[in-house]
């Protein structure tokens, strides 16, 4: 099925809870690298899916575990050029178009959190000491995994427990449905109550996963199918990271706790802002030229008032009025 496919409520489940699956093989480049070696695919997560027996398509790549990865001066103007202004403005609004584009594609890799959600009281959702079952044999480190999901309920109130298998009942590619179904019927095993979810993530064949999560009813007030969503891109934003897996499990239910409990800014209010900034910023650039220019003429005038105090009046004298001086001066004497 296509990449983040759809929801599915109710039907067999307790109290109305939801399944929502993810497969890899949608984003993202190769990083090389991989716990047990080698790649599959051709080379690509995004070079398209592997389809197994009419199953949900899979791709990607198996995460890696190691390592971590003078303003010139014109004439007619002093320190600062005619051209100065149309230049500085032009570049300021390059980059801030570069902003806007960063920005823009780092928004659109993970769902935008569009409402307020409140977190959900702790009398729905009674705390298990299980947080996890690792049936892949992934997790060493327990303590640094745990200490993400718990962060994750501080912050929603939803308590996660994350399956980390290599197959579903004996199914290295589970299809969406049967994914469901095992959800539920963990669910129902585990809990006795509506305030949990389960996220399962399945990597039967190096390189290929699936995910998939079902949360209780009362658990969906703050895990709607949008914060299901953020939850899973997170888990395939973070799959090709160079991080370890207790971290990576642990930062992607981190991470998508905070975007959850958050809501973003529109693309308008994105807009709005940068325009707002542009107008700021232009406004500045012309008010420190205006004043240094300002400072510039100043300095000159003073300069020149100076020079006139300081100079000899007889230099300021008029031939014609010297000529005259002397031609009376000379008649006097006579």
């Amino acid at each position: 099925m296509p990449r983040g496919g759809g929801s599915s409520g109710g039907a067999g489940g307790r109290g109305g809870g939801s399944s929502h699956t993810h497969y890899g093989g949608s984003r993202g480049g190769y990083r090389g690298g991989s716990r047990g070696g080698g790649s599959f695919g051709g080379g690509s997560r995004s070079g398209g899916g592997y389809y197994f027996g009419g199953g949900p398509g899979y791709g990607g790549y198996r995460r890696r575990t190691g390592g971590s990865y003078p303003m010139g001066t014109g004439p007619g103007m002093g320190c600062l050029g005619c051209g100065t202004i149309p230049i500085l403005i032009v570049a300021l609004l390059i980059i801030l178009a570069m902003f806007s584009s960063y920005s823009d594609s780092n928004s659109t890799e993970i769902t935008a959190s569009t409402m307020e959600r409140t977190k959900l009281s702790s009398s729905q959702c009674t705390l298990i000491d299980e947080w996890y079952e690792d049936e892949a044999g992934w997790i060493s480190n327990s303590g640094q995994l745990e200490k993400g999901l718990r962060y994750f309920y501080d912050k929603t109130g939803v308590q996660p427990y994350l399956y980390i298998t290599t197959n579903i009942d004996g199914n290295m590619y589970p299809t969406d449905t049967e994914m469901q179904n095992k959800l539920k019927e963990m669910y129902a095993e585990k809990f006795t109550d509506e305030g949990h979810i389960i996220v399962c993530f399945v990597e039967g064949v190096e390189n290929n996963y699936g995910t998939s999560c079902w949360a209780g009813s009362q658990a969906e007030t703050v895990m709607d199918s949008e914060a299901r969503e953020i939850l899973l891109d997170y888990l395939d934003h973070y799959y090709t990271s160079d991080m370890g897996d207790e971290e990576y499990f642990a930062t992607s239910f981190e991470k998508a706790a905070d975007k959850v409990m958050t809501v973003d800014t529109t693309t308008r209010q994105q807009a709005m802002r940068s325009a707002l900034i542009t107008v700021i910023a232009i406004a500045g650039v012309i008010i420190v030229v205006a004043l240094v220019r300002r400072k510039k003429y100043k300095a000159q005038q003073a300069e020149a008032d100076a020079k006139i105090l300081n100079s000899d009046l007889n230099s300021y004298s008029d031939p014609k009025v010297d000529d005259l001086e002397k031609k009376y001066g000379e008649d006097k004497d006579t």
